[in-house]
């Protein structure tokens, strides 16, 4: 796990951090998000999208998103915990 490519300093604020399981909503400012890890997109709706998320983790400050492959993969080595 530590030589793969999705990995470049995340632990240096990933580290026990708390996640939800959320919906992607849009802002004013962005019509979309990525996985911190992978690049893979979160929009409100993926109709149109190849490779496209409506729901994944997000960090409690809502900076950061990670998506179902990378929570599953790294969830071990990041000991995250996920709140309700």
């Amino acid at each position: 796990m530590e030589n793969d490519w999705r990995l470049n300093g995340q632990e240096d604020y990933l580290i026990n951090v708390s996640l939800k399981y959320t919906r992607y909503v849009s802002s004013k400012t962005n019509e979309h998000e990525h996985c911190i890890f992978c690049w893979h997109k979160f929009m409100e709706d993926c109709t149109d999208v190849i490779d496209c998320s409506i729901f994944g983790y997000l960090t409690l400050d809502n900076k950061y998103w990670i998506c179902d492959k990378c929570f599953e993969d790294f969830k071990e080595l990041f000991k995250w915990d996920i709140v309700k």
